[in-house]
């Protein structure tokens, strides 16, 4: 993986998942209502209360930081992605596997979201990141990213968008995300949770190597309900004995997107 330095709207059971890797630029080395913008998880339950605690180093809070895989680019979003994220996110069949995403999912939403995203990100509180594809960096295909309560363990969500589905760009997102957070923090485990109903995310889940925990009901304020959910979890032991991945390496700053 390679990485450098570069909460998005909220899907803890969303859409399909896929991979990837992550690049540091040479510098690297010297709550929510229903509809409230959050990160986008694969299945996100209720924002929790209390003020996240800082997770990250200083080097995943510039703007400029970004995750390079062999297809991807995982960077922090910017206002221009809103409407990439609006559509993709809103539509129903993302946003019904997830806790935190509207159907319909209005861009003010997304603009919204993407401001407390970026000021999460750069108080370190989470990391949420869109993803694009190395030829089109431009192009939002979907999120990913992870965040942390003050006495509970990180948890990783996702979404992506359906054009993109079976092409396995979010268990590529997702492997670059853990290396990221198990080389650069003291994590000892990330966990995930999904609907029972959401196939493609289990697949995801399962192929980076998280292991199944059990099942609970899991609110979803963005919905009004709760829905049967099914949580995961991967510890840095396993993490480490699974990888097979690509340790970080320097990354020039080109290859990071400009901000807002």
């Amino acid at each position: 993986m390679k990485f450098s330095p570069a909460g998005f709207p909220g899907n803890r059971t969303g859409g399909q998942a896929g991979k990837w890797v992550c690049s540091t630029r040479s510098e690297a080395k010297s709550e929510g209502e229903a509809g409230e913008p959050s990160l986008p998880f694969v299945f996100p339950g209720l924002r929790p209360s209390f003020r996240m605690s800082t997770m990250f180093p200083d080097l995943f809070l510039d703007d400029v930081f970004t995750l390079e895989t062999p297809r991807l680019f995982l960077r922090w979003p910017k206002a221009s992605d809103a409407k990439a994220i609006a559509e993709l996110a809103g539509d129903k069949r993302v946003a019904e596997m997830t806790a935190r995403i509207p159907h319909p999912y209005p861009a003010k939403l997304a603009v919204d979201f993407i401001l407390r995203a970026r000021a999460a990100n750069a108080n370190g509180e989470q990391l949420g990141l869109v993803i694009v594809r190395r030829e089109k960096p431009e192009l939002v295909i979907g999120m990913v990213g992870i965040e942390k309560g003050c006495n509970s363990p990180a948890e990783i969500g996702y979404w992506l968008g359906v054009p993109y589905w079976g092409q396995g760009y979010m268990t590529e997102a997702v492997q670059a995300l853990l290396d990221a957070v198990f080389l650069y923090t003291e994590e000892r485990s990330v966990t995930a949770a999904i609907r029972v109903m959401n196939t493609g995310s289990r697949r995801v889940l399962e192929h980076c190597g998280f292991q199944y925990e059990g099942g609970s009901m899991c609110h979803r304020p963005a919905w009004g309900d709760s829905t049967p959910s099914d949580t995961y979890r991967i510890t840095r032991s396993l993490w480490a004995s699974l990888k097979g991945w690509r340790a970080p390496v320097p990354h020039g700053r080109e290859v990071a997107v400009g901000g807002m």
